[in-house]
């Protein structure tokens, strides 16, 4: 099978339940449990709670006889060690009824490849607020390359936020390479599936990238001096919304793109500009 490569953001979420004990004077009380990939093994790892005192030598899991809470990593066989310890989770020694994973500083772009099991996950990218709107193409030589935009202020949901275009190359010994192609100011953060903000051809695997936020629409070419920026267009009182990118024969860019002229249901106008 032909590895297809494709970009997912976060960390993998497993399941978010309760364990019933079955013994004990906390029988009947539920305690919490989540499950995820922690350190992106492919594998889906264990983080029970505390649930306070209990019985002289009543065991939690494993060789466990206090009541902190347990991060188990699992290591394949159904084999679990414990490094609660070593990740600093063990919580504060009270008593704790849910546990929840989640991508707190949403900081981690990774790359995964389909290797016929399931996919391998590789960190890519971790600087600042990263992998929004994020890109994938591939090259005739089957080389990944991204572009993505990236906040470089306080994360907010509704946005506007300042930020940068950033555009990543994959190497044949598979390292990655990143450059900022360029800056937008008003960029807004929610909303992320009904939103293209950023749009990637090759042209003999030179890159060029078409972007927006909501007041500029803008064109960026790398040459021998690096990335050369092009204002496209700017909103006259309609925000962009969506925006794509094609290049023909010649080399030549052609890019559509949206505007919102009234929300609740979104209503617009498709656009189309070239060059010249």
């Amino acid at each position: 099978m032909k590895k297809q490569p494709v970009l997912v953001v976060g960390v993998r979420v497993g399941v978010i339940g309760l364990i019933a004990l079955r013994r004990g004077p906390l029988r009947r009380l539920p305690v919490g449990y989540a499950v995820a990939d922690v350190d992106l093994d492919g594998r889906l790892d264990l983080y029970v709670v505390g649930i306070g005192e209990r019985t002289s030598g009543q065991k939690w899991i494993g060789r466990n006889d206090t009541n902190r809470n347990q991060l188990w990593h699992n290591d394949g066989q159904l084999r679990f060690t414990d490094i609660t310890a070593s990740s600093g989770t063990a919580g504060r020694g009270t008593s704790t009824l849910a546990a929840v994973f989640f991508d707190a500083d949403n900081k981690n772009l990774i790359f995964a490849v389909e290797d016929g099991d399931g996919f391998a996950l590789t960190p890519i990218y971790s600087e600042g607020d990263a992998g929004r709107f994020a890109v994938l193409e591939l090259d005739d030589a089957g080389l990944a390359h991204v572009t993505f935009f990236q906040s470089s202020s306080a994360v907010s949901d509704t946005g506007p936020a300042p930020g940068d275009i950033v555009y990543g190359a994959q190497a044949a010994d598979g390292s990655w390479s990143f450059e900022v192609v360029g800056q937008v100011n008003a960029q807004v953060l929610g909303f992320e599936d009904a939103r293209r903000t950023v749009a990637l051809q090759l042209v003999d695997r030179n890159p060029v990238v078409a972007f927006i936020d909501t007041e500029t629409l803008s064109f960026a070419e790398r040459g021998s001096n690096g990335w050369g920026t092009t204002l496209v267009a700017q909103a006259d009182g309609d925000p962009f919304q969506v925006v794509g990118l094609a290049v023909d024969g010649a080399g030549e860019p052609h890019i559509t793109y949206s505007t919102v002229t009234a929300n609740g249901p979104l209503d617009g106008k498709i656009w189309y500009a070239r060059r010249g």
